[in-house]
């Protein structure tokens, strides 16, 4: 009776891991690209504008003073949401190495269960007989 269990407790041990495998995907997968797409809807279209508008107003003294403190503004979201980016990666490699680090615990758990497995198998076949 308590061998079914065992096994039973193995798969629910190897489901966990898979649970984990996936997490651990997802959580590579969202926060960074969230970022990337702001990024590129923002930061580039205001860019083009930039450029385009740059080109149509020819060499006014004035319109040139505005649009350098637009692109240094540019500037400066760009950095801030690199930086972003950056935190991102950092919490992702962070929690990458959690889950990895549980990984390695359930192998170990699931390695000691397969021993004890193996053990009380071996144990009732020779009581068996």
């Amino acid at each position: 009776m308590k061998k079914s269990f065992d096994v039973k407790e193995r798969e629910a041990f190897l489901k966990e891991i898979e649970i984990l495998r996936s997490q651990l995907k997802s959580c590579t997968e969202t926060p960074a690209n969230k970022s990337i797409d702001r990024l590129r809807s923002s930061l580039l279209l205001q860019s083009i504008q930039l450029r385009s508008s740059t080109y149509a107003r020819g060499n006014n003294e004035e319109e040139f003073k505005k649009e350098r403190l637009r692109w240094m503004e540019m500037e400066s979201e760009w950095i801030s949401l690199t930086d972003e980016l950056r935190i991102d990666l950092e919490s992702i490699c962070q929690r990458a190495e959690k889950v990895e680090m549980e990984l390695r615990l359930e192998k170990k758990c699931t390695k000691e269960l397969d021993d004890v497995l193996k053990r009380s198998v071996l144990g009732h076949a020779r009581h068996g007989h």
